[in-house]
C-alpha cells in the first residue's frame, strides 16, 4: 500500500455518524493527491488509526463504494475510482450538506425577491412574495446541475452575512442549505423530495452544457427544520451524461452495527 498520511481526527464525536466522518476523511485522502493506482489503507488499518469498529470502517467504505469515489478490487484492496462523471448517494440531511466538500457553486441569478405563487404555496406562505437565487453546481470545473432555491423572507436576515450569494459570478464551495444549517435557530432535520425526468428547457440546457429537449434529472426538495417548518425549496436539473443519482435504502434497524 502507497505511504498515506493520515490525518489526526477524532472520529466519533459531532453530528454525524461514525462511518460518516471517515468517510469524509477518506474523501479528503483522496481528494489530497491519492491516485487510482494507489491502495487505499485497509479495513484493519483504518480500525487500529481511528479506534473504530470493523463495522465501521466497512460501511465507510461501501457508502463511497456507492458514490463512485472509490473501488474494490478482490484480492488486491481499495483503490480510487477512476475519474468520471459526478457521482453521489443521498441517505441524510449530513449527506446533503457535503456536496460543498467536491463541488462548486457559481452564482447565476443573485439572491432577489420576486413573486412565485408555486414556492410560495410549498413554503407554506401567506403571500407569493419569495426569495429566489439560482446557481450553476460545477465538479471539475464542469456544470452539472442548475438550481433554483427559493426561502420564505425572513430568511433574508439570516443571510446578511452571505454576501457573495449576491454578486452574479461569485463563487464557493458552499450549499445554500449549509449556510442556513449554521444559522438558524432550529437546524435543518429533513426533507420532502420528489425526482421526475423532464426535457431540458433551452435556458437550462444552456446552463448545464445539454441540448434543449434532451431528457433530464429533474429533483425538488423542500426542507424542514426541526419544528417543522419549511425553510428552502430547491429545484435542481442535472445533466445525465455529468451525474448519477444513488439513493440508499435501508431497513430500519437491521443496519450494520457499531457505526453510531
Amino acid at each position: 500500500m502507497a505511504d498515506f498520511s493520515l490525518p489526526t481526527v477524532s472520529i466519533g464525536h459531532g453530528r454525524a455518524a461514525a462511518y460518516q466522518q471517515l468517510a469524509e476523511e477518506l474523501r479528503d485522502l483522496i481528494r489530497n493527491g491519492a491516485t487510482e493506482h494507489q491502495q487505499l489503507p485497509t479495513e484493519k488499518e483504518l480500525t487500529g488509526r481511528y479506534q473504530v469498529s470493523r463495522q465501521t470502517v466497512r460501511r465507510a467504505y461501501l457508502e463511497l463504494v456507492a458514490d463512485g469515489v472509490v473501488e474494490r478490487i478482490p484480492g488486491k484492496g481499495t483503490f480510487p475510482a477512476p475519474k468520471g462523471h459526478y457521482r453521489r448517494s443521498f441517505s441524510s440531511i449530513v449527506e446533503l450538506l457535503a456536496l460543498s466538500i467536491d463541488t462548486e457553486l457559481r452564482i447565476i441569478e443573485p439572491l432577489t425577491a420576486t413573486a412565485n405563487a408555486d414556492a410560495a404555496s410549498n413554503l407554506g406562505l401567506q403571500y407569493d412574495r419569495v426569495l429566489h437565487v439560482g446557481y450553476q453546481r460545477l465538479h471539475q470545473s464542469e456544470p452539472f446541475c442548475y438550481t433554483d432555491v427559493y426561502l420564505p423572507p425572513r430568511m433574508e436576515g439570516f443571510l446578511s452575512s452571505a454576501a457573495l450569494l449576491k454578486r452574479k459570478s461569485a463563487r464557493s464551495g458552499i450549499t445554500v442549505l449549509g449556510l442556513l444549517d449554521r444559522v438558524l435557530p432550529h437546524p435543518i432535520a429533513g426533507a420532502k423530495q420528489t425526482v421526475t425526468a423532464v426535457a431540458a428547457p433551452p435556458d437550462i440546457a444552456d446552463q448545464i452544457d445539454c441540448r434543449a429537449g434532451e431528457p433530464i434529472l429533474r429533483i425538488s426538495r423542500i426542507h424542514f427544520d426541526t419544528e417543522g417548518r419549511p425553510v428552502e425549496q430547491c429545484i435542481n436539473h442535472y445533466n445525465p451524461e455529468r451525474y448519477s443519482y444513488t439513493l440508499q435504502l435501508q431497513r430500519h434497524g437491521h443496519g450494520p452495527a457499531g457505526d453510531s
